[in-house]
Formats: C-alpha cells, sequence, structure tokens
C-alpha cells in the first residue's frame, strides 16, 4: 500500500478557514488531492450542511488551479458546481442549487461530468418534487451506463432514480429494483456511504409497503457475499446496516421476535461506532415495534437515552417531543407517522396497537 502524502492527510480533516491555503499551495493542485476535497466538502455537509457549504464555495475556483489538461479542468469545474449545488440543496438553498447545475451544465463536458452534474440535479428536482427528476436520472444512467459502467457514481445514480420513483410516483417495486441493481455494483469497502444508502432506501421499500419477499432475500444475500468476499470487520457500519435490513425482513415476512432482537443488536453496534444518526432511525424502528406490541416503559426508557446524545439542534428538538408524548402516554400512530417523516423523510401508515400493556 503506498503512503500518503501529508497534502493528502490534511484533505480529510479540512475546514472552510483552510480553504485559502489550499487555494494557494501548489502541493495542492493535483486532481487526487481535488477528489479528495470533493469528499471532505460531502462530508462536512452531511455533519452540517452550513460547514459544508462554506467549504465548497471554494470548489470552482479550486479546479482551476489544477495542474491538468483543459478537458480534465472541465470535468472538474463540472464536479466543483455539482458539489456545490448539493451543498446549497442541503442548506435549503434551492434557487442558488439550480444556479449552480445551471453553470456546470453550460460547460458541457466529458459523459462522465454530465452524468455526475445530472444524478446530483435530479436530487434538487426530488427535493422540489419535480417529477421531471425521473427523466434527468435517466439521463445521468444513460451517461454513466455508456462511458462508466458499474461504477459508485453510476450505483448513485440509479438510486437516485430509485428515491424518485417512490417519492414521485409511489412505485416501490420499481424503486426497489434500482436499489438491488445499484447494490450489485458497490464494494462494501470501497464505497461505504453509496453502499449504506443502497442498503438504507431497500429497508424503507420494505417499510412503505414492499410485498415481494424473493428479491429481499436476494439482496440480503448479494450484500452478505459482498462483506464475506470483502472481509469487511463486522463491527462496521456495512454490517450493521445489513443486519438492520435483515430485522425489517424479519418484521414483515417472518417473526417480530427475531426482529426485535435484531434491531436491538443492530442499535447497539452503531452507538458504539458512534453512527448516531443512524442509531436514532433504529431506535425509531425498534420503538414502532413496542408500540405495535402496546409497551410503553421501553418507548420511554429509548426516548431518554436519545435526549443524551450529541445530536444536532434540530434532531434535539424532534427527540424532545419524542421524549415527552413517551412520558404523559400521548405516543401514538400520528407521533410515529411524524417521526418517521422528520427522522427518515418517508411517510407510511402504522399499525394499531394492541391494548398498552404498561410493561
Amino acid at each position: 500500500m503506498g503512503r500518503v502524502s501529508p497534502a493528502m492527510r490534511e484533505m480529510g480533516r479540512l475546514r472552510p478557514e483552510d480553504a485559502e491555503r489550499v487555494l494557494t499551495d501548489p502541493q495542492f493542485w493535483t486532481t487526487r488531492c481535488f477528489s479528495a476535497f470533493l469528499r471532505r466538502c460531502a462530508d462536512l455537509v452531511r455533519e452540517s450542511p452550513s460547514m459544508g457549504l462554506k467549504l465548497a464555495k471554494h470548489a470552482p475556483a479550486y479546479s482551476q488551479r489544477l495542474r491538468s489538461s483543459a478537458s480534465k479542468k472541465r470535468d472538474a469545474t463540472i464536479r466543483a458546481f455539482a458539489e456545490l449545488g448539493s451543498a446549497y440543496r442541503a442548506q435549503g438553498n434551492l434557487g442558488e442549487a439550480t444556479s449552480s447545475f445551471e453553470d456546470g451544465e453550460k460547460l458541457g463536458g466529458t459523459p462522465i461530468a454530465r452524468g455526475h452534474l445530472y444524478a446530483r440535479w435530479a436530487d434538487l428536482l426530488i427535493e422540489k418534487r419535480d417529477i421531471r427528476a425521473i427523466d434527468m436520472a435517466d439521463e445521468a444512467i444513460a451517461l454513466l451506463t455508456a462511458a462508466a459502467p458499474g461504477t459508485e457514481i453510476h450505483a448513485a445514480a440509479l438510486i437516485v432514480r430509485g428515491v424518485a420513483y417512490r417519492i414521485l410516483t409511489g412505485d416501490i417495486l420499481r424503486s426497489q429494483r434500482d436499489y438491488i441493481h445499484a447494490l450489485s455494483m458497490l464494494n462494501p469497502k470501497e464505497h461505504e456511504r453509496v453502499y449504506c444508502a443502497a442498503i438504507h432506501n431497500l429497508g424503507c421499500a420494505i417499510l412503505l409497503g414492499s410485498t415481494q419477499l424473493d428479491p429481499i432475500l436476494g439482496a440480503l444475500k448479494l450484500a452478505e457475499k459482498g462483506l464475506r468476499r470483502q472481509r469487511v470487520q463486522k463491527s462496521s457500519i456495512p454490517h450493521a446496516k445489513v443486519r438492520w435490513l435483515r430485522a425489517l425482513a424479519f418484521e414483515k415476512f417472518g417473526s417480530t421476535q427475531l426482529a426485535t432482537e435484531l434491531f436491538k443488536r443492530v442499535r447497539n453496534d452503531l452507538f458504539s461506532l458512534g453512527a448516531y444518526k443512524d442509531f436514532v432511525q433504529v431506535s425509531l424502528d425498534l420503538s414502532r415495534l413496542y408500540y405495535i406490541d402496546g409497551r410503553v416503559q421501553p418507548i420511554r426508557r429509548i426516548a431518554g437515552e436519545l435526549a443524551e446524545l450529541p445530536l444536532s439542534l434540530e434532531q434535539r428538538a424532534i427527540i424532545l417531543l419524542w421524549q415527552e408524548k413517551a412520558a404523559d402516554e400521548s405516543f401514538d400512530t400520528e407521533t410515529l407517522s411524524w417521526l418517521y417523516r422528520k427522522l427518515y423523510g418517508i411517510s407510511f401508515p402504522v399499525l394499531i396497537p394492541r391494548e398498552p400493556s404498561g410493561l
């Protein structure tokens, strides 16, 4: 394994206030460093949209510093605008996001660069509930199928189209096929983030009413085979996400008792890994099973545990309402549906529970 340069190491912990040095120091003006910069922007956007946006605003100028051919520099600038547009979207500024994508499209670029841009743009159109998102995702997939088949960005575009079908048309089975197709392309070690996104969206398909067991079992076998082949550590987020998918399958097609035990295990794994967003979501799944079983006390306990986590202000406000509803026994199907909309971004009917046991 080759040595990692100091410049590359620095990219992994870059903050917005460091961007000026990246723009003025030639050691950073390589395509490898630039790709690492974009990954750092994406990571920061997930941690803090405002911080991620501050860093991503430097991406177009940075792309112009690269020591590469004119065509490669142009493609880098297109990727920069794609990253900037995604950062604006995460911040909620949809107008600036659209402008960034339009700026990238004006540059033309190779099929790979355009496919990357259109996949990100389709994500924005989904948020705007614009049915054109499906056509945009189709265009991205067509470009990437021809120019970069089986790559991470190709898989990501399939996931975006799956989400578009789910949210804009309600076609769960159609979206499920795209998630499984994407999963077949991904290496859980090299493509962890996109791999986990495919698993997560498959889980959402189960929650939203997927009635076909065979594709879900096939996806599980595919996912688990990938984990074994790549020798991914069992104490890892990809393993936890696959176990979460299996728990949902147990709940839907098998035993809620086995599902409950598996959700508990996944929850413990995610907490030990510091994956608090996923931990909150699995806590909601477990609370839903307790609610369906009529058990109030475990829901109170879970809400109290979540209140201790280092979450964002928005998430803390959501957890506070969860805690209040559980404490005064007004936790109901409406509360659960609201929590799923806020924490998962999905809406689905929650079963009416049996009479509460008070345990």
